[in-house]
């Protein structure tokens, strides 16, 4: 969060149900398309770079334990959840 806010992240539900969201919120708190694209594993080999390659492996770890990766950006704020 470049310019300050909170972020939080919660944890709740039980083994099958669990889930996991990270909220920030802030001035010009934003989730870059670049990142969001890695993350859901929509990227080429060649479009991989040093801010991408950490959310693509991010995703990759989450595809591979069968877990679904949404994220949501509107004004100020953006979530991450993990179900």
């Amino acid at each position: 969060i470049p310019r300050g806010g909170m972020l939080r992240i919660v944890f709740g539900g039980e083994e099958e149900a669990a889930k996991l969201v990270i909220l920030a919120e802030g001035d010009r708190a934003t989730l870059n398309e670049d990142v969001q694209k890695a993350l859901a594993g929509d990227v080429t080999e060649e479009m991989l770079n040093p801010r991408s390659i950490q959310p693509y492996l991010t995703g990759l770890i989450a595809r591979g334990s069968e877990l679904k990766i949404i994220c949501q950006a509107t004004d100020d704020k953006v979530q991450i959840s993990v179900t």
